[in-house]
């Protein structure tokens, strides 16, 4: 309970940020992803972001249409379609870095940096539990 409505408030923090700049948290979240692992189908975008297939779906139509990815049939599969980050969306997600930053540092500051460190490590090893 208390992971999940720390994550939660955090994200809803975030989405208000982000919301200055025109971005919203989900938004974030599919430029995040696809900025950093690069072009992805939408099952891998869905599992990277834990967000339904469904719901990943509507998301991409209005990115889409606001010019922040694009996607494309893969030769290989006419039916299996990639998704990539545009020069637009990798614009917004750069402005969005450093307010993403502000608030990381905003939630982690009365961490003294030990504490930090094995706040990290115990996060990744529940991580790898959950996901394996």
């Amino acid at each position: 309970y208390l992971l999940d409505t720390a994550a939660a408030r955090w994200n809803q923090r975030l989405g208000q940020r982000l919301g200055t700049i025109g971005l919203s948290f989900e938004q974030w979240s599919v430029l995040l992803v696809t900025a950093k692992r690069g072009p992805l189908n939408i099952r891998e975008l869905s599992n990277a972001t834990l967000v339904p297939h469904s719901t990943i779906g509507r998301w991409l139509t209005q990115m889409e249409a606001d010019g922040l990815v694009k996607r494309r049939a893969l030769p290989t599969d006419q039916r299996a379609v990639e998704i990539s980050i545009t020069p637009k969306g990798r614009s917004l997600f750069l402005r969005a870095l450093p307010i993403a930053r502000l608030e990381y540092e905003s939630a982690i500051q009365e961490f003294a940096p030990e504490e930090l460190e094995i706040f990290m490590t115990l996060l990744h090893r529940l991580r790898k539990n959950l996901f394996s």
